[in-house]
């Protein structure tokens, strides 16, 4: 285990970046490698998000 963690997550698909991303972005389905491209599909999907339960609930 990891000194000063509580669980060990290294054989875990949690613990595993995408291929060529330098250890910077998780493995996702969308094969992003890149931080800053990863950040803005991140909040581009946060902002649809809100507006969707902004038209279920309005």
């Amino acid at each position: 285990m990891k000194k000063g963690g509580r669980y060990d997550t290294s054989g875990l698909i949690e613990a595993q970046f995408e291929p060529g991303s330098r250890g910077r972005v998780l493995r996702n389905l969308l094969e992003i490698k890149k931080k800053r491209v990863m950040d803005q599909v991140e909040q581009r999907e946060q902002f649809r998000a809100i507006e969707e339960l902004i038209r279920l609930y309005d």
